[in-house]
């Protein structure tokens, strides 16, 4: 397994998708899913108790968060904090217009957001196809 193909399992199983869904898109079999997601802890048991286990500390830094009565909770001690957390978990974010591409080069199902016009899943692949993997 690629490292692509484990992050795009990674970020699918965290949008919910089944593992017979992730399975299909990537052309593995559906057991490999499931020991990677249970290996990694992607099962749904595990997402639950990841979404509601932060009370009361920051996600990023696990300082304390001083709560604000009658507001949202936060789940960040800083903006510093939480930046850094998003830049680091970027496959979590939840794209409105996501749309699944099959690679030209290597032809694995990649996520493509918004308009944008992606051919190949990684730059390996690309060099990989246009060039014929590096060779002279």
């Amino acid at each position: 397994m690629t490292g692509s193909e484990k992050r795009q399992i990674h970020m699918l199983r965290l949008q919910g998708k089944t593992y017979r869904d992730i399975a299909e898109g990537l052309s593995l079999k559906e057991t490999t899913i499931k020991s990677y997601c249970s290996r990694n802890h992607l099962t749904d048991k595990d997402i639950k108790a990841k979404a509601t286990n932060h009370a009361g500390c920051c996600l990023q830094c696990g300082g304390p968060i001083k709560q604000q009565t009658k507001r949202k909770p936060r789940r960040f001690c800083s903006d510093e904090c939480r930046v850094k957390w998003w830049n680091d978990h970027r496959f979590l974010k939840q794209h409105k217009n996501m749309r699944m591409v099959k690679c030209a080069g290597c032809g694995v199902a990649f996520p493509v957001y918004g308009k944008q016009e992606k051919k190949y899943c990684s730059h390996e692949c690309y060099i990989r196809s246009r060039f014929g993997g590096g060779k002279a």
